[in-house]
């Protein structure tokens, strides 16, 4: 992972500025809207003119559209376009034990994975990746 990157995504994600959510890489909400930690990641590549974010008219989920390629976007993992940015080999970067950081995030009951907080993830992102 580009080390740069990195050092921002784990200061965002020890900041306390995001909501944590799960499933959705972001979801809009009333007052503040939540972000799995893929999100922030995606928030970042946003700024750094990588992506732009799509609001969906249902559920309130945001989609993250390559500006380079209209067919690369997602609203679950990385897109492509990201992965590239942030130097990573995976739209779902593995951390630890082979679970994913969406994993962690989220909780996975049937892999046997607690969910962690943003806080937690970034100690297993800045060790493993």
């Amino acid at each position: 992972m580009n080390p740069e990157i990195k050092k921002e995504w784990l200061r965002r994600l020890r900041s306390g500025e995001y909501d944590q959510g799960t499933e959705y890489l972001r979801k809009e909400g009333v007052r503040k809207d939540s972000y799995c930690c893929l999100g922030v990641l995606c928030e970042m590549a946003e700024e750094a003119g990588v992506v732009k974010a799509q609001p969906n008219r249902w559920g309130g989920t945001v989609t993250y559209e390559s500006v380079y390629d209209s067919f690369d976007f997602s609203h679950t993992e990385l897109p492509d376009a990201v992965q590239a940015w942030a130097e990573l080999d995976s739209a779902l970067p593995v951390v630890k034990g082979g679970h994913t950081v969406a994993q962690f995030n989220d909780g996975d009951e049937d892999a046997g994975v607690e969910g962690k907080t943003f806080d937690e993830i970034a100690d297993l992102i800045e060790e493993s990746l």
